[in-house]
């Protein structure tokens, strides 16, 4: 072999092969090996970091329920505001992490990073939209919502500090979808355990005023989630940049506006957005209906809701591993590979369903019990909820995983048109039973499971014709 030094030319070909090259072997090749392991392998650390945001709400509800209902209900009017806010974040997010994975699987690193920039230059900007809206129409959204004027006063403080917050929130988003896109499922989990503890730690000490801090009560609150999310942005960058994750970033790539890639990102990310706004306001619509019956069904509800939501865990960790595994193996031209992906996640979430839910089923009563301080009331309907619940959460799961496969492959408007049109016809039957007929609640829990059981079906056919495989390849990204 000969030990000639290299020409000029192959040097500049080095470089840019090295270019291309991730910072750090890859510890896990999502293209190749034991499908079943790669699905456990991703999920429990999503898993472990939903239970932290969780506990990051609680933590803040926790400690604002010491200034007050007015507080309470401040925040969790904020909440739904919020809600509407967040439809912005995820135009961007859903098409970001069909790409990023997608490119990932190819191997083309450079094309990685150039949507990983790009979707953090596109959500900063959105973030500013997002602030100057919430901080403009905030205290005409609680007016709306038909807040005292106590609760718009305490809101408005919380809101106004929030919002400020909302472009790096945005882009600390970016940076934990980018970790979930190529893989690297840990390194959010260690962010949000950081953030998590310090908005533990700060929110006595700014809501109460402990030691030297001052009091500032639900402003405190605020100015410790900011501050929280702050870190889960500083820590997602010092990451990609000092190249500790499967890819290293360049700061060159975050100084070049590109507004075909951005157009690329939002035109998969639309159509995902639109069927969570269509979505998020049908359920708006129902709890005005649940609300109709009574303080005992609408707390009965409430419960439960909150109940199966960590039952949702799992379900939610399971289909962001398949987001990741389908949008890898679609790049590494292998949708065979992500199908199967598919149908190996369905299989795991549906044991976990049916054997949580049976459980649930079976001591509903005694979990109704520990929230509701033995109110029969409450327990005897939430029993009916939870039963109805439990079946409804099997088929809940079989079409979250279908539509992680659409997200991931990049296809997402069959999911939507599917979405928006099953739970359209969902309320109006709820309108009709419960307004027009002025039929009893029960009828709302039917509709719920059946409305999600045709949903699980017909998306299940549309998956099972395979377009979605032939939209996804990277040959198709215009």
């Amino acid at each position: 072999m000969s030990d000639s030094p290299l020409s000029p030319h192959d040097e500049i070909e080095v470089i840019e092969i090295e270019k291309m090259m991730p910072s750090t072997e890859v510890k896990k090749d999502l293209t190749t090996g034991n499908i079943l392991k790669h699905i456990i392998f991703l999920a429990l650390p999503t898993m472990a970091t939903m239970t932290l945001q969780t506990s990051y709400d609680l933590v803040d509800m926790y400690w604002v329920g010491s200034l007050g209902p007015a507080a309470i209900s401040a925040v969790t009017v904020f909440g739904f505001m919020f809600m509407a806010f967040v439809v912005f974040n995820q135009i961007i997010g859903v098409g970001s992490v069909s790409l990023i994975s997608r490119y990932y699987g190819a191997k083309d690193y450079d094309n990685t990073k150039t949507v990983i920039a790009q979707t953090f230059i596109f959500k900063f900007f959105i973030g500013l939209l997002v602030t100057v809206l919430g901080l403009l129409f905030s205290k005409d959204f609680y007016r709306l919502f038909g807040s005292s004027e106590e609760v718009i006063i305490l809101g408005s403080q919380y809101a106004e500090i929030f919002f400020i917050g909302v472009p790096i929130l945005f882009s600390g988003f970016t940076l934990t979808t980018s970790f979930k896109g190529i893989g690297d499922m840990m390194k959010p989990f260690y962010i949000y355990l950081t953030s998590t503890l310090i908005n533990i730690i700060l929110d006595p000490l700014l809501i109460l005023g402990i030691g030297p801090f001052p009091e500032l009560g639900i402003r405190g609150a605020a100015i410790a989630s900011v501050f929280a999310q702050s870190i889960v942005f500083i820590l997602g960058l010092y990451i990609f940049f000092s190249g500790k994750t499967y890819i290293k970033m360049e700061p060159g790539y975050f100084f070049k506006i590109k507004p075909v890639w951005m157009w690329r990102i939002m035109k998969i990310g639309l159509p995902a957005a639109f069927g969570d706004l269509v979505r998020n306001g049908i359920h708006l619509g129902l709890g005005r209906i649940v609300n109709s019956f009574g303080t005992f069904v609408m707390a009965a509800f409430g419960i439960s809701f909150r109940i199966m939501g960590f039952i949702f865990i799992p379900i939610e960790g399971v289909a962001t591993a398949v987001t990741t595994l389908v949008g890898q193996n679609i790049g590494a031209g292998k949708p065979e590979r992500a199908e199967d992906s598919v149908m190996k996640a369905i299989f795991l979430t549906t044991i976990i369903t049916a054997i949580a839910g049976a459980l649930l089923a079976l001591f509903a009563k005694q979990v109704m019990s520990v929230f509701t301080r033995g109110d029969n009331n409450i327990i005897d309907e939430g029993i009916l909820i939870l039963r109805f619940f439990v079946i409804t959460i099997v088929f809940i799961s079989i079409s979250i995983n279908f539509f992680s496969a659409f997200w991931g492959s990049g296809d997402t408007v069959p999911p939507m048109i599917v979405s928006s049109i099953v739970n359209a016809c969902m309320i109006t039957f709820i309108i009709y039973t419960i307004v027009i007929l002025k039929k009893e609640a029960y009828y709302i829990w039917l509709a719920l499971s059946v409305s999600e059981l045709i949903q699980a079906a017909i998306i299940y056919f549309i998956f099972k014709r395979g377009k979605w495989k032939i939209k996804g390849a990277l040959s198709n990204v215009k």
